[in-house]
C-alpha cells in the first residue's frame, strides 16, 4: 500500500526530531517487526517527563493514552491532543 509506506518514510525522515515507534494494533502475523496492541499498553519504558506530548487519533484511544501517561506520575509536561471520532 503506497499510502503507508507514504507516511512511515515521513515519519522517519522526522526521526532526527523525536524517536518513531510503530505499534499495529491487530498484526496479520506473529513475525511482526513492530509492536502489537494500543499505544497505551506499550509505553512502561518511556519516561515522560520534561515532554510535549502530542496524541492524536480517535477520542476515547487518545483519552486512555493520556491517562496512562498521567498514572506514571508524570511532571513538567503539555498534552496536545487532537481527538476524532
Amino acid at each position: 500500500m503506497k499510502v503507508k509506506f507514504f507516511i512511515k518514510n515521513f515519519f522517519n525522515n522526522l526521526s532526527n526530531l523525536f524517536e518513531v515507534k510503530y505499534i499495529i494494533s491487530r498484526p496479520k502475523n506473529s513475525n511482526s517487526e513492530y509492536l502489537s496492541g494500543y499505544i497505551q499498553d506499550n509505553i512502561e519504558q518511556y519516561d515522560f517527563n520534561n515532554s510535549d506530548i502530542y496524541i492524536c487519533g480517535q477520542e476515547k484511544a487518545c483519552n486512555q493514552l493520556q491517562e496512562k501517561i498521567l498514572e506514571k506520575k508524570t511532571i513538567n509536561y503539555k498534552f496536545f491532543i487532537e481527538g476524532f471520532h
